[in-house]
C-alpha cells in the first residue's frame, strides 16, 4: 500500500479496518516500504495502542507513526500461527524497525551419539533431535577443544569419522599416544568402551565425584585379584581426572537443572538483551546481543525469543523473563512442540530464580555500556580517517576489492564491508571473474566494481569508500568503470603493501602506503596507528575471502579433472563417487568391494576406477 502520510481521518480509516483477531500488521512508509511488522492477540486493540502511546507523547512510537502511510492486517488462526508468521516476514523483509537476531554461532556444544555402535565425543554448533547427548552451550571453541584433549587421555574414545572407522586395517598415531582406545580394529572389548562412554558423560555432567569412586572402586578390585597391570592404568585415570578438575574448576552442585534466562536494558533508541544459559545447574555461557529499538519492550523481546529459538538451538525445561509478555501462551506452546516436552515461560518473583534474572539484567546494561564505549571508538577512528585522508565524508559504509587468481586461471574477486567500523559479513559477496584476458587484474577488477556498481545505482545502495588492494593502476581503472556509470561521490583508495627493500647489506621494509588519485605522492600513516591498523584489517580481510574462494574452486576443479580423466566413467558415475565415498583421497584409497557397493557401480566399472588410480592416473 503506497500514498501520502497519514491524515486524522485517514487514520480513523485504517484503525476502523483492523479485525478484532489474532493476526500480523504491516506498516509501511509513503514509498511502499515496510517500516514495522507486529503480531497481536487482537490487532485492533494493538494498532489502536500506538496511536494512543504516540498522543500521549512517546518519541519513540512518535517516531514511527510519523512514517506510516499505510497498515495491512494478515489474519491468523490463533496467536501461535500469528508468532510465526511475524518471524518470517522479518526475516524476509528486513524492516527497519523491528529488532533482527542474525545467527548466533559465537557457542559451541559438545555432541555425544551414544546410540552409535562405537561413540565419539565432537564439538559441534546447533542441537538436532537425534537420540545424541549434549551439552553446553560454551562460549570458547577453544577452550572446549583444550578441555577434550586433556579428557581423550581419561576416556579414550575413537576420534576418527565413521568412514575412517568402518576402512581403518590398523590403530592411528593417537592409539600410541593413549589417546585412543582403537575400536576400528578390535583392541578394545565392548563393555570397556561402554565404561568410558558413560564416564565422559557423567564428567560433562559434573558428577566427578561419582566418576572417581567408580574407578576406585574399579582399580580396588583389579589390584586384589592382582591385575596389576590394570590397576595402574585406573590409577593414572584417577590422577589425570583430579587434575583436569582442578583445572578447570569445577564445582559439583546439590541442584541441577536447564534453564536460560533473559535480561534487558534500554536507553534512548538502544536496547541489550542479555541470555544466561545455566546447564545442570552451572552456568555455562551468556550472550549479549544489541539493537536499536523504538517499539515497547514487551514486543521485542516476544520477536527476540522467537528469533532466538528458531532454527536448531536447544530450548530448555525453563525461561525467565524480566518482564511478562503478551504472547507468552503462544509462545509456550510453539517452544514445547519444538523441544518435545513441557516448557515454562515467566517472571520470577524471589529466591534465586530472581537473583539470576537481576545479574542477566545487570550483565544487559554492561553490555549496552559496552557497545556505546565501542561505537564511540569505532565513530572517532573513521572521523580521523577522514581527516587524515582527505576524504569526503566520514566513511560509515566502506567496502574493500581483492583479486586473486592462480597463473591467470579461475581469476575470483571479493567484497567486504564495514559498517560504522565493523565487519558485516552478511554483505561480503564474491565473484567469479567472466572476463577471457588471463592474469589481467586490471580487467578482472573493472569487472567487479562494473558489476557491483551497477548493482548499487539500481538499488540505490553505494559505499562511502571503497579501498582497492593495489596502488596507481588499480585506482586508474575503477576511476573509468566509475566515469562510465557516472558515479562521482564515492572516496577510492589504494592500499599498497609494504615491500622489502635491499639497500647495500641490509634489508629494510618499507611502509603501508595509501594512494589517491588526486594526489602525486602517496600517503604515508604511522604503521602503528589505529587508522593503519583498521585499513591493513579491512584489506588483509578482502585477501583471506578471495583467497578461501579461491582454493575452493581450485579443490573442486581438482578433483573433477581427475575423476574425468577415468575412462568409462561419466558425469553420474563420477557424483555417485564422491557422494558415497566422501571425498577424493577416500576413492582413491578404495578396495574394489567399496568401489562396486557405490550406487549405479558393478565389478567392471570398480576395476576401471581401481585400475586408474593404481597406474597413477595414466591407463586410458
Amino acid at each position: 500500500m503506497t500514498g501520502a502520510r497519514f491524515a486524522p481521518d485517514r487514520i480513523e480509516e485504517q484503525l476502523r479496518a483492523a479485525p478484532r483477531s489474532p493476526g500480523v500488521y504491516v506498516m509501511r512508509d509513503a514509498r511502499g516500504e515496510i517500516l514495522y511488522i507486529g503480531k497481536a492477540k487482537d490487532l485492533r486493540g494493538r494498532v489502536r495502542s500506538y496511536f494512543r502511546a504516540a498522543n500521549d507523547g512517546r518519541y519513540q512510537v512518535q517516531f514511527l507513526i510519523d512514517r506510516i502511510a499505510g497498515i495491512e492486517y494478515l489474519v491468523t488462526t490463533s496467536e501461535k500461527d500469528a508468532l510465526l508468521l511475524e518471524n518470517n516476514l522479518i526475516k524476509k523483509a528486513k524492516p527497519k524497525f523491528n529488532i533482527r537476531l542474525r545467527d548466533d554461532k559465537s557457542y559451541v556444544i559438545l555432541r555425544i551419539n551414544v546410540e552409535h555402535p562405537w561413540p565419539r565425543a565432537v564439538v559441534a554448533r546447533g542441537w538436532r533431535d537425534d537420540g545424541a547427548v549434549y551439552f553446553g552451550p560454551y562460549s570458547s571453541a577453544d577452550k572446549l577443544r583444550n578441555t577434550m584433549r586433556a579428557l581423550q587421555r581419561i576416556f579414550p574414545l575413537r576420534l576418527c569419522t565413521d568412514h575412517t572407522l568402518k576402512n581403518r586395517t590398523r590403530p592411528c598415531v593417537y592409539y600410541d599416544i593413549r589417546m585412543c582406545s582403537a575400536p576400528c580394529v578390535g583392541l578394545v572389548r565392548d563393555e570397556t568402551y561402554g565404561r568410558y562412554v558413560e564416564g565422559l558423560v557423567l564428567f560433562m555432567k559434573g558428577k566427578n565425584r561419582t566418576v572417581l569412586d567408580h574407578i576406585r572402586r574399579r582399580m580396588q578390585e583389579a589390584a586384589e585379584a592382582r591385575r596389576y597391570e590394570e590397576a595402574a592404568e585406573l590409577r593414572d585415570r584417577i590422577t589425570a581426572i583430579t587434575l583436569t578438575v582442578e583445572k578447570q574448576q569445577t564445582e559439583e552442585t546439590g541442584e541441577t537443572y536447564d534453564r536460560d534466562v533473559f535480561g534487558y536494558h534500554w536507553e534512548g533508541e538502544e536496547l541489550a538483551i542479555q541470555a544466561l544459559f545455566y546447564r545442570e545447574g552451572k552456568l555455562t555461557h551468556s550472550s549479549a546481543h544489541r539493537f536499536r529499538a523504538l517499539m515497547p519492550v514487551g514486543e521485542l523481546l516476544s520477536s527476540f525469543l522467537v528469533q532466538f529459538y528458531d532454527g536448531e538451538r536447544m530450548v530448555p525445561p525453563e525461561i525467565l523473563l524480566p518482564v511478562e509478555i503478551e504472547d507468552a501462551t503462544a509462545l509456550v506452546e510453539w517452544l514445547g512442540e519444538k523441544s518435545g516436552r513441557r516448557v515454562r515461560i515467566f517472571r520470577p518473583q524471589r529466591g534465586d530464580k530472581l537473583r539470576q534474572v537481576e545479574l542477566a539484567v545487570k550483565n544487559a546494561a554492561q553490555a549496552l555500556a559496552e557497545g556505546q564505549s565501542e561505537r564511540q571508538r569505532h565513530a572517532e577512528l573513521l572521523e580521523s580517517l577522514r581527516d587524515k585522508l582527505g576524504l569526503k565524508s566520514t566513511p560509515e559504509h566502506i567496502e574493500c576489492y581483492d583479486i586473486s587468481h592462480f597463473g591467470g586461471r579461475e581469476t575470483v574477486g571479493s567484497r567486504v564491508v564495514f559498517a560504522s567500523g565493523v565487519a558485516d559479513k552478511t554483505r561480503y559477496r564474491r565473484y567469479r571473474v567472466r572476463t577471457d584476458q588471463r592474469g589481467d587484474d586490471y580487467a578482472a577488477l573493472g569487472e567487479v566494481l562494473g558489476r557491483r556498481l551497477r548493482r548499487g545505482i539500481e538499488e540505490g545502495d553505494l559505499p562511502d569508500l571503497m579501498i582497492i588492494d593495489g596502488g596507481k593502476g588499480q585506482l586508474a581503472r575503477v576511476r573509468e568503470v566509475m566515469n562510465e556509470l557516472n558515479v562521482v561521490d564515492i572516496d577510492v583508495i589504494g592500499l599498497a603493501k609494504a615491500r622489502r627493500l635491499r639497500r647495500g647489506n641490509r634489508i629494510i621494509r618499507t611502509d603501508e602506503r595509501v594512494v589517491k588519485d588526486d594526489r602525486n605522492e602517496p600517503i604515508v600513516l604511522k604503521q602503528d596507528s589505529p587508522e593503519n591498523h583498521f585499513l591493513v584489517r579491512v584489506r588483509d580481510e578482502a585477501h583471506r575471502f578471495a583467497i578461501t574462494y579461491h582454493r575452493k574452486l581450485k579443490r573442486r576443479e581438482l578433483t573433477r579433472s581427475s575423476l574425468e580423466e577415468i575412462p568409462g566413467i561419466g558425469p553420474k558415475r563420477r557424483a555417485a563417487l564422491l557422494k558415497h565415498l566422501g571425498s577424493l583421497e577416500a576413492v582413491k584409497r578404495a578396495t574394489l568391494d567399496q568401489l562396486a557397493a557405490v550406487p549405479g557401480f558393478g565389478p567392471r566399472a570398480a576395476e576401471r576406477v581401481l585400475a586408474h588410480f593404481r597406474a597413477g592416473g595414466k591407463l586410458s
